[in-house]
């Protein structure tokens, strides 16, 4: 076939799909009321009965509010994708409508279109508004008491200051909604979906937002007492000043979250996602339940706030979760090191990079106490080859130089035609190999140089020696042996920090 049939056909078939692709696509719905039109009593009651008789012959009640059992929650589907059903035409449609003040309680305004359309200080206590569209719609001090608002569409809808206790949120979408100082108490608001919603004091107590989606939200002085946030998702939301007092924050993520100032006394924070939270509170301490809090190493705060951390150290110490305990020692002990840095105090500076070097990088405040001793087993072999220099060289070249001798003391014993002696005069003699043991004489002598120094009966050094099938030490000159003393301070001085961090808490 030729190039010019090829394209012939290829124009063709694309001639041929672009309608199906069109219909694939649906055109963008816009609202055919102008904005703030308010229809009259007669006609709003005229739509509302219209939109009943509608629910009645499209009878959705079965699968917009029923739930089946095998639904399956993460995909926030059940069978017959009950969440994806489009409804047919003729639902109320109030888009853009003036509502203001309008007394609509116990009304079934369910699947209705209520986009951008105005509330404010209307009453629909009771009122059915599953999967209703509120996109944009103004509810600025409306009320929802107790309404079902199952699956309902409220993005960046304003409800500042609305009532909504009791109200029934299940699923419903809020994102970039505007909740100030609404009162939501006892609400359900369990799989809604939140993210960067104002909610600055508003009043949650003992409501249900299980796995709610409240990512970058704001709940700056917000009363969640007693609410249950487990599973919720909370990541880089301000909780300033929240009060979680009795809150169920289980597996709930909090990475990035702001909790300074906030009241977290008797909150539940078992398996909580603490990730790079700023963590402040001002109150007593959470529940003693805190097992499996992840993230604790890299939890930050603000310079000299570190006692919510301190409280939580404290739960952990007595529940026995060392590794927790650790991991929250090491927050409170780097971050005011990095805040003593911060500092333009020259004092406080230098104390800063103290801290840092000395107890940081060794053993990071005791989080990481193994450290300490790969420290020595690395500056031991990193002083193997340096150590072989001294050992390789020629004697003559070395006669007055710094290296490595080995001292057979007086009263040693020798064996001499096979029977063993002890009147055996002491001798030195310098430590002179070649190939493979120029390195097993400098990895030897570096090893002892490392355990030299010891703590009464605790002499790693000593023990060493034990092991040797003669009875000599290895004594350096020059500046071998300066090399060596450091080597001993540096390696007692690591093995001391392991010590006290593994099995003591220096930092407490």
């Amino acid at each position: 076939m030729k190039l010019s049939q090829l394209f012939g056909l290829a124009c063709l078939g694309l001639l041929v799909g672009m309608p199906a692709l069109a219909q694939e696509q649906p055109a963008e719905q816009t609202c055919p009321h102008p904005k703030g039109w308010k229809p009259t009593n007669e006609e709003l009651q005229r739509i509302v009965s219209d939109h009943s008789q509608w629910l009645e012959k499209w009878n959705p009640l079965g699968i917009a509010v029923a739930r089946p059992e095998s639904a399956n929650l993460e995909k926030g589907k059940a069978d017959g994708d009950w969440i994806a059903v489009a409804p047919p035409e003729g639902r109320a449609n109030l888009c853009n409508a003036n509502l203001r003040e309008l007394e609509l309680n116990k009304a079934n305004l369910s699947w209705a279109k209520l986009n951008e359309a105005n509330l404010v200080l209307a009453k629909l206590n009771q009122a059915n508004l599953t999967h209703a569209e509120l996109n944009k719609a103004l509810l600025i001090a409306a009320e929802l008491n107790e309404a079902r608002l199952y699956g309902a569409e409220m993005n960046k809808a304003d409800l500042s200051g609305a009532k909504l206790n009791g109200a029934i949120l299940l699923f419903a979408k809020l994102n970039d909604a505007t909740l100030m100082l609404a009162q939501l108490n006892e609400a359900r608001l369990t799989w809604a979906e939140l993210d960067e919603a104002n909610l600055d004091r508003v009043e949650m107590k003992k409501a249900d937002l299980l796995e709610t989606n409240l990512n970058k939200a704001n709940l700056s002085g917000a009363k969640l007492n007693e609410a249950n946030l487990s599973g919720a998702k909370m990541n880089e939301a301000n909780l300033s000043g929240a009060d979680l007092n009795q809150a169920n924050l289980s597996r709930a993520e909090l990475k990035k979250a702001n909790l300074r100032q906030a009241s977290v006394a008797g909150a539940h924070l078992d398996s909580a996602d603490l990730t790079a939270a700023f963590y402040a509170p001002n109150s007593p301490a959470p529940d003693a339940y805190v097992a499996q809090i992840k993230g604790l190493e890299t939890v930050t705060f603000p310079d000299g706030e570190e006692v919510g951390l301190v409280q939580l150290r404290d739960l952990l110490q007595k529940a026995g979760h060392r590794d927790l305990e650790r991991q929250a020692t090491f927050a409170i002990e780097s971050g005011r090191t990095n805040h003593s840095i911060a500092r333009n105090n020259p004092g406080d500076i230098a104390e800063g990079v103290f801290r840092k070097v000395v107890f940081d990088l060794t053993t990071r405040y005791g989080l990481e106490p193994a450290r300490a001793l790969l420290s020595i087993a690395v500056v031991w072999a990193l002083l193997i080859p340096v150590y072989s220099w001294p050992i390789c060289r020629q004697r003559r070249q070395a006669k007055y130089a710094s290296g490595i001798y080995r001292i057979l003391p007086k009263d040693r014993i020798e064996m001499h035609d096979g029977k063993p002696s002890l009147d055996n005069p002491a001798r030195v003699e310098r430590l002179h190999a070649r190939g493979l043991a120029t390195l097993g004489w400098s990895a030897y002598f570096s090893l002892l140089s490392a355990f030299q120094i010891g703590f009464r009966e605790f002499s790693v050094g000593t023990w060493l020696t034990r092991t040797q099938p003669r009875n000599f030490a290895l004594e350096a000159t020059g500046w071998v042996r300066t090399l060596s003393g450091l080597q001993s301070l540096l390696s007692v001085y690591l093995l001391a920090m392991w010590l006290l961090t593994y099995f003591g808490r220096p930092f407490q």
